[in-house]
């Protein structure tokens, strides 16, 4: 048995000596479960949790949409995205950006971008990692106009990596020409 299953089994215990688990119990619980691959186990008891009536929180919601994306069930993870909404849960720049990332890696980047859009309508500001799927999707569809398009958009939010070779692993899928664009060079 390993730690998660473990883990498990002590809610499980917890909860036959009447003690009753919370959100943040849950969500830990969720987050081993989606650590190791067990989305379906995850999904399950996310939904006990919510049977228990227990509000899962804006942690617990990510987690186990996190826990979709990086199985493959992006479209899963886009309705539980919707059903946080309805009932209530505002998401963050971290939800919104696991779902976009997903997206991307599908290949549905112009989906990524009306969530893009979506976010920045409601306020949330777009983190480097959001706006690097998107150009990386750009690129790996070889769309390099929108892709520069939204690097300067990127540049003119002020939202750049640290350093300057996370941001060439980015550009390195693009054409020289768009170096070009950009105004950068290789040589210095």
């Amino acid at each position: 048995m390993n730690h998660v299953d473990f883990a498990v089994s002590i809610l499980g215990k917890m909860v036959k000596l009447g003690i009753q688990p919370n959100v943040i119990t849950f969500t830990t619980l969720l987050n081993g479960l989606c650590m190791e691959g067990k989305i379906k186990e995850a999904v399950g008891l996310f939904n006990e949790m919510v049977r228990r009536g227990l509000e899962p929180n804006v942690i617990s919601y990510t987690t186990v949409i996190n826990g979709l994306c990086k199985t493959g069930n992006t479209s899963m993870a886009v309705d539980v995205f919707k059903k946080m909404e309805q009932n209530g849960c505002k998401p963050n720049v971290v939800t919104y950006s696991t779902i976009i990332d997903s997206l991307c890696k599908d290949r549905l980047v112009n989906d990524a971008m009306e969530f893009l859009s979506e976010m920045v309508e409601r306020g949330i500001p777009p983190n480097v990692f959001t706006y690097n799927s998107i150009v990386h999707g750009f690129c790996n569809l070889g769309k390099l106009n929108e892709a520069t398009r939204l690097f300067k958009e990127m540049v003119g939010r002020d939202v750049m990596p640290k350093q300057w070779p996370s941001l060439f692993w980015l550009m390195g899928c693009a054409k020289k020409e768009w170096f070009q664009k950009l105004g950068l060079s290789l040589k210095q």
